[in-house]
């Protein structure tokens, strides 16, 4: 554990939450209390909180121990009553990295990022990557796609399916696989990559290696090349892509606008290649050097010129 750990790290850890309920093998105990000696402030802060809700209704079920936390954490008297008596900084856990919306029990979760990547562990051991500005909502294994970004790492089940929906309807399905769920309100396609197993996508079978993307408006779907998950370690890889692919994802990252003076620009494919510390000038310096495409920067916003492509 680094040293940037903090209250919701914690409590998105399943591992941690058995150890606060006294559930953890031995290994799992030492771990926890070494890394307890180290941070002891946010450890005790965290085990509050988790024996504070636990104890208020939790379900005493093991398996469902996770998800019935997680249902209640925003319990408004309880949590009011917590709050009052952690420090300033554990009420951080409400506004920072990964926010909550978790409802009453039957109702599904919402979880958002903000800057940076976040990875989810589900009570059936299911792992979702979420990138940055990215929002889903999930009840047991169905999950909702409201924007963004998402890699997940499924437990297969086949008496309980697990699917994710996009905010448009369009649907994925499980066959035993991890892929990769990319819906942007600002980007017109929506689009399913499949890094290992089988997927379904309306009624196409998607196998490793395969994608396609679907058209949000006419619902046309093209079949693509299964598209890279670099932004789950903080790397971009675009290989020849559309300079707009490119300036969606600098606004998505570096919280900019873009404004175009020549659309024949937007013709230029582009290969480029950045982490999510890389400066913004370098990049933009680059596009001038090797694609003669000129940027100007104005308060808020970046205008972008230059000859264009055919």
């Amino acid at each position: 554990m680094n040293q940037s750990l903090d209250i919701e790290t914690l409590l998105l850890d399943d591992s941690f939450i058995q150890y606060c309920l006294g559930k953890a093998d031995e290994a799992t105990i030492r771990h926890w209390d070494t890394i307890s000696n180290v941070h002891p402030e946010i450890v005790a802060q965290a085990k509050e909180i988790v024996h504070g809700i636990y104890n208020w209704g939790a379900s005493q079920e093991l398996n469902l121990a996770t998800d019935a936390l997680r249902r209640q954490i925003n319990k408004p008297v309880r949590i009011y009553r917590i709050i009052r008596r952690m420090s300033i900084a554990a009420a951080v856990l409400f506004v920072a990295g990964i926010s909550y919306k978790l409802l009453q029990p039957g109702s599904m979760i919402t979880l958002s990022t903000a800057d940076s990547v976040k990875k989810l562990t589900l009570p059936d051991s299911t792992v979702i990557w979420m990138n940055t500005k990215t929002t889903i909502q999930y009840a047991g294994r169905k999950i909702i796609l409201k924007e963004g970004e998402i890699f997940c790492e499924v437990q297969h089940d086949v008496n309980n399916p697990f699917t994710v929906t996009t905010a448009t309807g369009l649907e994925i399905a499980d066959i035993g696989t991890s892929f990769q769920v990319r819906s942007y309100k600002a980007q017109r396609d929506e689009k399913v990559s499949v890094t290992s197993g089988v997927v379904k996508v309306k009624d196409q079978l998607l196998q490793q290696g395969e994608g396609i993307s679907v058209n949000k408006t006419t619902k046309q779907a093209t079949l693509i090349p299964a598209e890279n998950t670099s932004w789950m370690q903080q790397k971009f890889i675009l290989n020849n892509v559309p300079l707009s692919q490119l300036l969606a994802s600098l606004q998505e990252q570096y919280h900019v606008r873009f404004n175009i003076k020549n659309n024949g620009i937007l013709k230029c494919r582009v290969t480029v290649s950045f982490t999510t510390v890389d400066n913004l000038h370098d990049i933009l310096d680059n596009l001038n050097l090797i694609y003669g495409i000129k940027y100007n920067i104005q308060q808020d916003e970046i205008i972008l010129d230059g000859k264009g492509c055919n």
